[in-house]
Formats: C-alpha cells, structure tokens, sequence
C-alpha cells in the first residue's frame, strides 16, 4: 500500500469527506480494489486530522459469491466445542485474530467452516452479518471469489450521499428506521442456514436470525422449553422451535371461553438449540428438516407471531391516532397510505385493538391512583384547577369533581343560569356522568364543572351541588334545568334555596305522547290542543283555564298521567317562568349537547384516567373555539336588513351570535301591525297580519307592549327580555311606529356584550404547538422513507432480489461480473 497517496481530484476529496462523515456501525459491501482504495484514503484521513469514527475500513466488508459476509474466525470454548462435536484444533491459531474482531448482532462462525469454506466455497455461513470485518484475514478461495467480483468506483452523485452533516431530527429518524425490527427484503434473502457452532451475542440474537431464516423458508418459529442454572436461576440453554411442534387437540369441547381458531400442529421436527458459555450463545444442535409444507409467499407468513413487527415509531403514532378516537380500520387505512399498501404493513386491525385492551387492562387495578396523581399535576400546571372526592366509611373514593379556573371564569360571568344532567354515562365502571354548563355571551355552551357519581340518591347530588357552589365561593345560580328526577329535585330545594328550579319541557312533553298514545289516538286533536295551551299561555291562570277546558272537552279527567302533569304544571310549563332568565332554553338540550360532545371523545370502556384526558381536551377545544368567535365577532360583522339606526348600534354591541337572534326579531317586526293604542304613547296592542312565519315562537294573534318614558324601557306580554335578554319583533314594531331610531340602553344586557369575555379570551394566552410541529414532522420524514424505500425496490435489481422471495425460487445472488454489468449498461 502506498502510503504517500493523496486524492488527485475534487471527486476523490469528495469521497474522503463522506467516509468519515459515515457514523459507526454503517455497513456497505465493496471490492477487493475498493477496499484497497478506502485503506490509502484511511491513512490519508488519519494524517490530515480528518478522522472522525474508528476508520473507513473498519465499515467495510468483502462479500463472497453467496453473498454471505466473511469475517475473522472466533475461538469456540473447548467445553462447548466438545458438546457441540466440533473440531478445536484450529482456536489457539485464531486467538490473534480474535482480538481485532468488531462483533455485531448475531454473528457466528467457526475453525469447521473455514475448513468447510475452503473445499466447497458454496456453503452457507449462519452469520450476523459482520459486515464490517478488515478482510485481512481471507483465505484463498475468498481471493479467487472477489476477483470475479464487479470493480465498482464510488460515486459521488449518488442522490443517498449527503455530504452535509445530518441534522439532530434525521439522526433520530435513521436510527428509528436503522433498526431490526423491520428487517431489509436484502436481509431476509441472505439469510443463511442455522448451523452448529454459530455464536451470537444474546439469546434474542439468535432466535432473531432463527426467525429471519424461517421467514425466508415460509414457515413460523417459537421459544420452547429452556433450562435454567441451579445456582443463579438464569437461563442457560434453550430451543427453537417450528411453530407446529406438537399436536393439535381437535375434540368438541363445552366451555364458556370465546370461540376461538386452533393451530393445526403436526409434530414438527425442525428446531435449533442454543446454549450460553461465558457470555456468548452459541448454537449446539440443528434439525432443518420439516414435515408439512411450508408458506408460498412471503405475503402470507408475515402474518404468523413471531414476524410481526411494530417499532416505537409504529406505537408512537398509534398512540397519536387512539387519543384521536379513530378506530382500528381508518388507522390500518393511514398506515396503508404510509406504507403504500396493506401487505406492506407488519401487523393488523386485531393489533392495533390488542395495544388499547392491554393498556386499559394494566391500567385497570391503579385508576384511581393515577387519576388522584393526575389531578394533583393539573393542580400544578393548570391555573385554578380544583377537585373533590367522596369517600365512604372505608376511604373508598366513590364520586369525583373537578373545574379549573376558565370554569371559574366562565360561571363569573355567565353563571346566572346553568344546566344539571345525569342521564349519560361514559365510562366503563358505569357512573353517571354530570356535566354542570351553562351559555356565554356567544349564545354557545360552556363548562362549569364535571363530576363522576358514584348513584343517582339524594345525599349524592347534594354532596355535588354543596361542593359546586363552595368552589364557585358561596355563589348561586339564579336559574337551573334538570331532568325530572326526585331526588334531585329534593338536593336543589336543600342546597340552592334562591334559586328557581325547571324540569325539562321537552322529556315531559315526549313522555306524555308516548303514555297517552293509544288515548290521544282515538281523540284525535287532543294532544295539538294541549301542546298549543302549554307553549301559548302567558299567565298560569291562561294554562289553566285553558288545560282543563281542553280536558272536558274530550273527557279526559280520568287519565292518570295527564292528571298527574297537571300537578305539576309549576315545574314545567313555561308559563310559570315568564319571568325568568333561561336564555333560548326550555329543555336540557345543553347539557344533552355537551354529551353529544364527550360522546365523541370519550367512550364507554375508557377508564376514569381516560375520560380526565379528555376533559382536558375538552376544554382545550372550547378556547379554541371561544379565540374564533371572539376574533370573528371583532373583526366580522354581519349585514344589515334594514336602514334603521338602531340595527347598526346593535351590531356594534351584540356578539355576532346574538346579534343574528336579535335580527331574526327585526325581521319578523313586519309580520305584525299596530291595531290600536289602549294607553297612547304607552300601551300599544299588536296584531299579527300574516299567517305564519319564519323562526314564530308564538301562535298568537294579539301581543301588549308598554313603553316606560322615564326609562325609556318597552315590556311585551310575551316577556322575551326576561326569557332570553333581548326584545322580541313586538317591540321591534313599536319602537318603528314610536320613530324611535337609537337603541335604548335597556336593550342591550353586559352578558350578550362582545367586551365582557376579554378575560377569557387571555386565558392561555401562550401557545406552544412545537410538540405538534414535531409529530407532523416525524410523521412526514417516516412516509419519505418509505417511499423511498419503495422506490428503491422498483430497481431492476432490488426487484428481481424481491420477486425471489416472493416466489420462493432462491438463486444465490452474487456481484455482477465485468460482462453482466456492460450488458447493463447497453
């Protein structure tokens, strides 16, 4: 070797510079020439200082026509030599060379297959690709085998040569897809018979290769029986075996298990045995011959245990899509779109439904725990964030609470009216599940706390509300809308004493049609009647003068269930709540909705860890979607429909979702006419002059407004301003038959301004989405790979090497020679 060489062009410095930028343990087969060639530029590096790993040789191997990689010989223990019936003669020879060995996964070879090697040259070596050997040390044969071999130059504009330094992302992405788990088509063609001798590093090592083998052959492996040391209880010796070992037990049985398919077994023969001997595992026995047929295809083993393969990255984005709530089939569909299609995909749906079960079953025993850990790192990281527990006379946690401080906010300023159901639950211990919301000043519905109950008694909800109204600090709704429930009826009149309470019109009125269906059939009208007095009355002397005359006119005093909403008529007929403020509700559709929404976050098999997640996500979508309504309402506004003043002002002050109510009223004004003055410039009667319209709340024809001068205030019969804290088309009419063109005061309340959620909208106000940007990004770079992979396989000759699996017809591949490359060429 001339050691006073030196590069003679730009593309040989070129060269120099991508060898030593290679990190260790890369490994690329090259020539006798070129290996020749990277020693001079190895001494060249090492005098210029331009070394930067262990050397350029020492990457490299020399490849034989079976493609199996040559390395400096191991001395085999003699103990274990003469257990495996092996010669030894040759290991003090080899112990000089042993030293200078670089070992890497698997390796394995012996002093018999040198002597093997020599005769033949058409033997398998059972390696671990030591592909990185010096070749220094290669026989004869392997010196007639490389002169036959193709005299291939670098080259520098390879598209794969990157001669920038790798940033820190594309290190971690070429260790992540560097790795064994998804092992190479190029590896799984080369891979070489098991045979006795072969030394590995580890046990998995060697059932790794066992199991490369079988893939190749088409057939399955599994761990069988092992021996342990009586000294330290280690495994010491153990089997591999064809996954058909043994019999199949095919009689009928009775039993409660799930159905499930059974291996067909057929006492199969084939297994290797390893043992280990001062660190090292070596393979002492081998039985190759099978005795059923094995796999066509490579497709079709695959789905065998023991060659599935799901790496971190895989579970990574698995976990990504599960917190997603998208099921098995939609995830097998994006891994499809990652990796091209779905026999390119190392595991299945079932997987995919195997990871979540074995996750809720490891957390099943410490959810409480853990949920009690996380709410006090919430407590931490999350502003005003506040639970509570029930514990029973055991210290068993039976009911759970929580908020943090946007609920806080939110019931500050919105906390005039709130919404109370239990009729959802969404977790797999089955408590009812009680969302406390209420609506902010964008007419959307908004969280003021969640709790987990452990029944539906008394003492429970009085529990919830007492710890409800002692966080929000003594304050009480003014308003609230259960379901009809007993018990909570008696913890709202214990707890909340100034607050009037509303059972939901719409279960009420459902209910009713559904136990007086066979009455209401053979009374046809009778039920449009009673719906038109419940929804029209203004006054309760109105509902009950109109319910009973209804009642008479049919006959109908004798049916229980009527006669029983009649006695209740003050909890849910509107007509009892004129005065109160349930804005746009008369039903517990909110917190209907607000299930709706966990619904699709959360599900019933979820542990209450789980369902914390998804609170937090929850409420991470509800600022989001406060930031756009805030944002549209500041800088968006809606057309107007009319040229009066006083619908500009209101645009000006109205968030645009109130605004829109607002001018669904300014519309409807013109369905309407002023019939009369009963007290002029005061009381006007209203009379309506079209049939029906657009959006009618009421069935009416006739509607009073009264103008207060003094304070400048209008009142309409229908009360719309108390109900729901904005005029109705009545007064919409007056004030145009009044000329009044500026927006009263009155008119526009501080909870439907667009100014009163500034707070609110501040909460938060630091965003980091660089963990986001860090997923896409690995999710990008991962697809890159594997369509350059697939890419890369569309080369004539990686093709021909994957149709060779494919088919099960192995050809031994060898390095084109001078001849076959120049017919390449042409």
């Amino acid at each position: 070797m001339d050691e006073t060489w030196a590069p003679q062009n730009k593309d040989e410095e070129q060269q120099i510079m991508w060898l030593n930028k290679l990190p260790p343990g890369v490994k690329i087969p090259l020539t006798a020439e070129q290996m020749a060639k990277v020693a001079k530029m190895e001494v060249y590096s090492n005098q210029a200082g331009m070394k930067q790993h262990a050397g350029p040789s020492s990457k490299y191997g020399i490849p034989d026509k079976q493609n199996n990689w040559k390395t400096q010989k191991q001395p085999i223990p003699a103990k274990i030599s003469k257990e495996m019936k092996f010669a030894t003669a040759n290991t003090n020879s080899s112990d000089s060379t042993t030293s200078n060995t670089k070992e890497t996964r698997g390796m394995g070879s012996t002093d018999e297959e040198t002597s093997a090697s020599k005769e033949t040259g058409q033997k398998e070596a059972y390696s671990s690709s030591q592909k990185h050997s010096t070749g220094q040390s290669n026989s004869s044969t392997e010196e007639q085998a490389t002169k036959q071999e193709t005299k291939e130059e670098l080259n520098d504009d390879d598209p794969e040569i990157n001669p920038d330094p790798p940033t820190k992302m594309e290190e971690e992405m070429d260790k992540m897809f560097n790795t064994d788990d998804y092992p190479a088509v190029e590896e799984i063609i080369s891979a070489a018979i098991p045979k006795e001798g072969a030394r590995f590093k580890t046990r998995d090592d060697a059932f790794y290769r066992y199991a490369l083998y079988a893939r190749k052959e088409g057939f399955a492996v599994k761990k069988f029986s092992s021996k342990r040391s009586g000294k330290n209880g280690e495994i010491y010796m153990q089997t591999f075996t064809c996954n058909k070992e043994g019999c199949t037990n095919t009689d009928a049985k009775t039993s409660s298990q799930r159905r499930t398919n059974i291996l067909l077994k057929t006492g199969c023969k084939a297994h290797i045995i390893v043992r280990e001997f001062d660190g090292y595992w070596y393979i002492k026995k081998v039985h190759l011959e099978h005795n059923h047929p094995l796999e066509p295809t490579d497709y079709l083993i695959r789905f065998a245990h023991c060659h599935k393969r799901m790496t971190d990255l895989d579970r990574r984005l698995i976990h990504l899509l599960q917190m997603g709530r998208l099921p098995p089939r939609k995830m097998m569909l994006i891994f499809r779109s990652i990796r091209g299609k779905f026999r390119g995909i190392p595991f299945d749906a079932v997987d995919l439904s195997n990871i979540k079960s074995q996750q809720q079953q490891i957390e099943k025993d410490h959810d409480i725990q853990k949920c009690l850990e996380r709410f006090k790192t919430l407590q931490k990281t999350v502003p005003g964030f506040y639970y509570a527990m029930e514990i029973d006379s055991e210290k068993r946690v039976r009911s759970l609470f929580w908020m943090d401080a946007m609920c806080v906010m939110n019931y500050k300023l919105f906390g005039d009216y709130i919404s109370f159901d239990t009729t959802f639950s969404t977790n797999k211990y089955g408590l009812p599940f009680v969302p406390i919301v209420g609506v902010n000043n964008h007419g959307s519905t908004v969280l003021f706390a969640v709790a987990l109950l452990k029944d539906q008694k008394t003492d429970t909800f009085i529990w919830v509300l007492e710890t409800f109204v002692q966080a929000m600090g003594g304050k009480e709704p003014k308003t609230i809308i259960t379901d009809q429930d007993k018990a909570m009826k008696k913890a709202i009149k214990t707890v909340l004493k100034t607050t009037t309470h509303r059972n939901c019109y719409f279960h009420i009125v459902t209910k009713m049609s559904q136990k007086e269906s066979t009455f209401f059939a053979k009374n046809t009208g009778m039920s449009e009647m009673l719906m038109y007095v419940a929804k029209n009355a203004f006054t309760p002397a109105e509902f009950e003068m109109g319910w009973n005359k209804v009642i008479k006119d049919y006959n109908a005093g004798g049916e229980k269930h009527l006669s029983k909403l009649y006695r209740i008529r003050h909890r849910w007929v509107p007509a009892y709540f004129m005065d109160n403020f349930f804005p746009f509700s008369s039903s517990t559709g909110r917190s209907e909705s607000t299930n709706n929404m966990w619904k699709c976050y959360s599900q019933h098999t979820d542990t209450i860890t789980m369902f914390l997640e998804q609170y937090e996500v929850i409420q991470d979508k509800c600022l989001s979607a406060l930031d756009k309504k805030k944002l549209v309402s500041s800088l968006k506004t809606a057309k107007a429909v009319t040229r009066h003043p006083f619908e500009k002002q209101a645009l000006e002050q109205f968030t645009n979702d109130i605004f829109e109510k607002f001018q669904i009223e300014i519309t409807n004004n013109t369905a309407f006419k002023v019939d009369g003055s009963l007290e002029p410039g005061r009381h006007l009667r209203l009379k309506r002059i079209v049939k029906s319209y657009d959006h009618m709340e009421f069935k009416r024809e006739c509607f009073d407004v009264t103008f207060d001068d003094e304070k400048r205030n209008f009142m309409c019969s229908c009360k719309k301003m108390q109900r729901d804290g904005i005029h109705c088309c009545h007064v919409i009419k007056a004030m145009v038959h009044m000329e009044i063109s500026d927006l009263p005061e009155s008119f526009v309340i501080q909870r439907w301004r667009k100014d009163i959620d500034t707070e609110l909208a501040t909460l938060g106000n630091v965003a980091d989405a660089t963990c986001g940007d860090e997923t896409l990004n690995v999710c990008e770079i991962w697809k890159q790979k594997c369509w350059q992979q697939s890419e890369k396989m569309k080369e004539p000759k990686n093709y021909t090497m994957k149709k060779q699996l494919a088919t099960k017809h192995y050809v031994t591949h060898q390095c084109p020679t001078e001849e076959e490359q120049k017919e390449e060429t042409e």
